[in-house]
This record gives structure tokens, sequence and C-alpha cells, in this order.
């Protein structure tokens, strides 16, 4: 059995994107093993608006944002959750340092 991990479907058309995933549901009853109902849609542009993807026949679901490889993806393409999750990530790599003063440095 195979197991399929991150995987991302892109095209400008919808209807290409569902023959992507109805090709996919084929390969998963011969031998893939997808987590389907973990499956997220975004589409991005500067206006953005629902997908009608079905998947097992329900609609699946469309999110506002998604996290990926460690960076926020936004459906409209804009990047300011991502430098304000990452100056959060600085502040606390920041505040969690040891600090060090020449009072503490030791010589060899």
């Amino acid at each position: 059995m195979k197991y399929a991990g991150d995987l991302v479907l892109l095209d400008t058309e919808e209807a290409i994107l569902q023959g992507m995933i109805d090709k996919l549901k084929l390969y998963d009853a011969m031998e893939w093993k997808l987590m389907w109902k973990k499956n997220k849609l975004i589409r991005i542009s500067m206006q953005p608006s629902p997908m009608q993807i079905m998947i097992d026949q329900k609609q699946a679901e469309n999110v506002e944002y998604l996290t990926y490889l460690g960076s926020i993806l936004t459906n409209d393409a804009r990047c300011t959750g991502e430098m304000k999750s990452r100056t959060t990530m600085a502040k606390v790599a920041i505040t969690n340092k040891k600090t060090f003063s020449p009072t503490n440095w030791t010589w060899n």
C-alpha cells in the first residue's frame, strides 16, 4: 500500500481540478491510501470565491488560508499573515535565548 502526503493540485479551471481528483480516486481504489476527509480547497485570487469541487459526492471545504510547507497561503494572495507569523516566531526565539554577557564567558 502506498501513502501520499501533502499533495497539491493546481489549475486555472475547476473542471480540470475535478477531473484530477476523480483520477486520484481511481488510484486510491487500486493501491493508494489518501486521507480524503483532510482535503482543503483554496482559490488564490484578487477576488477569491469558493470552488465547487466534489469529493465522494460531498462539497470539499473551501478555506481562506492554509499552512503549507511552513508558509501561510491566503486566498487573497497577500503576505500579511505570513509576515505576522514569522515576526511572532522570531520574537519567541529571541525571548527563549539565553543572554550572554562578558561576566559569564569562559576562556579555554
